[in-house]
């Protein structure tokens, strides 16, 4: 798998006051090598900047690492893969950035965070996952 930073893309709204708000952030570790198992995983549990969104890997990692769990529906379902997989396999992290992640007020990654949803989502698919992480 390879592993790319995310941009925080408030600027497609075309306002100049959010073109100031866009930024990448760091990624945890030092770009360009490969990350062996386990290290990603502490940088995604500390800041959670690796997620699959950013990640490109082959059919077989996701087959080796049994894909996506089902118990995670509609949020943190990016963050449970990439740790498998961060957990089992080395990652090239890349210095490049290829994804866009656009912010606006009303994604449902903002209401979910705005309502508190996202922390019940998140234990809640741990509960269902059995704490396996």
């Amino acid at each position: 798998m390879v592993y790319g930073a995310t941009q925080y893309w408030y600027s497609w709204t075309g306002n100049a006051e959010d073109a100031q708000k866009d930024f990448i952030p760091q990624l945890g570790v030092t770009p360009d090598t490969v990350v062996r198992p386990p290290e990603l995983i502490r940088t995604l549990l500390q800041n959670q900047i690796a997620t699959s969104t950013g990640c490109l890997a082959r059919r077989e990692v996701i087959q080796q690492v049994g894909g996506y769990e089902d118990s995670f529906r509609g949020m943190f379902e990016d963050q449970v893969f990439c740790s498998k997989v961060s957990l089992k396999l080395p990652i090239f992290v890349s210095s490049q950035c290829w994804y866009k992640y656009r912010k606006h007020p009303d994604s449902c990654c903002a209401v979910s965070e705005a309502s508190g949803e996202d922390i019940a989502a998140s234990l809640e698919g741990r509960a269902h996952a059995g704490g396996r992480e």
